[in-house]
């Protein structure tokens, strides 16, 4: 192990650049496989965990439309408009969840591209180590 860390330590930024597009350009459609694999299951669990959780909240988005519109319409001179318990209630509702989902969202995509990235560096590692 410590011949090949010194082999790779004798080399110049050029030439270890060099083998590095090489070994990319040997690879490329196994790489793009593993990529592949893990985007699809990052869809897949993102669909499978968090459909029913958008579907609940698009409920709560008609209702909280309503009222941005029901607000909007109001007039500022003439009469005045608060909100009442319920509608603050719609109003936290609706932006909790929606921020709930944007955090699982990007927490999924975040693992699976951290997982696909992992096993590509390792198996390029393998590849490298194994071709010298």
């Amino acid at each position: 192990m410590s011949n090949v860390k010194h082999r790779l330590a004798d080399k110049t930024l050029g030439k270890i650049l060099s083998e590095g597009f090489s070994l990319f350009a040997r690879t490329y459609g196994k790489i793009i496989l593993f990529f592949a694999m893990f985007y699809i299951m990052g869809i897949l669990l993102n669909v499978i965990l968090l459909s029913s959780l958008r579907a609940s909240t698009y409920d709560y988005y008609l209702t909280h439309k309503v009222l941005i519109d029901k607000f909007l319409a109001w007039n500022s001179i003439t009469d005045e408009y608060t909100f009442t318990s319920g509608e603050v209630l719609i109003f936290n509702t609706f932006a909790s969840r929606s921020t709930f989902i944007d955090i699982l969202d990007i927490i999924i995509g975040g693992i699976f591209t951290i997982l696909a990235g992992c096993s590509v560096s390792l198996f390029l590692y393998t590849v490298h180590t194994k071709g010298d």
